[in-house]
């Protein structure tokens, strides 16, 4: 009996952590991202990400990114030749959750780590 109300309580926590990590808030940074990619599959292989667009006053903007960066890494993941699957989970984060971005604007090499913050509700 003391084994299975250990597995019960495994399977509730479990399902608790769950449902937690469901409801959590997205995070918004106030970042646009054009990509590209090579092959027709569903999930291609990255071969460029370039930011597009900032939120004035969004975390993006307050890191100092600007349209037109060359993103080289997110959360130490180099973005050419990943999968886009792979891109698209490393910069989903929770409000509170950070994002780090690797980038190059001109000759130089910069690094930004973002802070998730919930989205405006006038966006």
């Amino acid at each position: 009996m003391p084994r299975v109300s250990a597995l019960l309580m495994c399977l509730v926590l479990a399902l608790a952590c769950a449902r937690a990590a469901y409801a959590a808030e997205p995070g918004w940074f106030g970042i646009a991202f054009s990509v590209d990619a090579k092959g027709e599959s569903v999930d291609p292989a990255i071969t460029s990400v370039v930011v597009v667009s900032v939120v004035p006053g969004s975390p993006a903007a307050l890191g100092g990114l600007r349209p037109g960066d060359n993103v080289i890494a997110v959360q130490d993941l180099t973005v050419a030749g990943a999968k886009a699957s792979v891109f698209r989970s490393r910069t989903q984060k929770g409000v509170g959750e950070t994002l780090k971005i690797t980038y190059r604007r001109g000759k130089d090499v910069r690094e930004v780590t973002l802070t998730g913050v919930p989205r405006p509700a006038n966006l």
